[in-house]
């Protein structure tokens, strides 16, 4: 079998799998783990789009606390947004954000989290405003003295989607000091090694340190299987594979839709967690 043949099925189980980006260093926060706060989720919430269609903040009056918090509950929803879920979390962020009473961290990542969905949506232009402007913010939360690893991650998100690369990397790298077992970090760093500077070796090293930290993880085995392959080692990429197909099935996990391709160029122009990467801490 051929190398593009079998990176052909390598992708393709991927697809199947549901993938492991949404883009270049955006990664699946469903899959990283690292437990945090979350949000408080409303009792018996409706979905995000009938809260984004329902809770419209009336230019008279503010809204209240409670509806601020359903917006952006719904809008960051403890995780970064997929295709299917993506106009609705935009509207719903746009809502939280129109209501001019989110704390400055619920901000940056609103606009972030907007960003990355506003991505999946095709709205590149408005997408690249949201980036910069969540890159802004991080700057002016981000303690020099005492950084934050996933602040720093989620800055490094924002900076590789808005095409600074070599900044991202350097944030994923500050990111890892702050917290030597932030397997998020390690994978964001892995990811854009991969996918944007084509250093696949690097990339594998950084996998592997996932794997350390969480030998279940799906996404780290899929993304080591695809630069194994790159590196024309179709033999352990196809075992990297087969493991990642093998734990998703044992875990049951729901298939979700593909996620590999959207994550390289445009997140960073276009393309292609242990609190989790898409978390509020707030």
């Amino acid at each position: 079998m051929s190398g593009r043949t079998k990176l052909f099925l390598i992708t393709l189980a991927a697809l199947a799998l549901g993938g492991f980006l949404v883009f270049a260093g955006i990664i699946d926060p469903e899959r990283l783990g690292q437990t945090a706060s979350r949000p408080a989720q409303p009792v018996n919430p409706p979905s995000p789009a009938d809260t984004a269609r329902s809770i419209t903040p009336e230019p008279s009056a503010a809204p209240d606390e409670d509806a601020v918090a359903a917006l952006y509950w719904y809008c960051v929803l403890n995780a970064f947004p997929t295709r299917a879920n993506a106009a609705a979390r935009a509207t719903a962020c746009s809502k939280a954000l129109q209501t001019r009473q989110l704390r400055p961290h619920q901000i940056a990542l609103a606009r972030l989290t907007r960003g990355i969905a506003r991505t999946l949506l095709g709205n590149m232009d408005l997408a690249s405003e949201d980036y910069l402007d969540a890159v802004q913010r991080y700057d002016d939360l981000i303690d020099s003295g005492n950084p934050d690893a996933l602040v720093l991650f989620r800055r490094a998100v924002a900076l590789n989607a808005s095409g600074q690369t070599d900044k991202a990397l350097a944030d994923y790298t500050a990111a890892i000091k702050a917290d030597p077992k932030a397997s998020f970090a390690f994978l964001g760093r892995g990811v854009l090694l991969a996918t944007r500077k084509r250093a696949y070796d690097r990339a594998i090293e950084d996998f592997d340190k996932v794997l350390m930290l969480e030998p279940d993880n799906v996404d780290a085995l899929i993304a080591r299987g695809d630069a194994f392959s790159n590196l024309g080692d179709s033999g352990r990429a196809m075992v990297d594979l087969n493991r990642a197909v093998t734990r998703r099935l044992r875990h049951g996990d729901p298939p979700r839709a593909p996620v590999r391709c959207r994550l390289q160029q445009p997140c960073a122009g276009a393309r292609h967690r242990r609190q989790r990467p898409g978390e509020s801490t707030g």
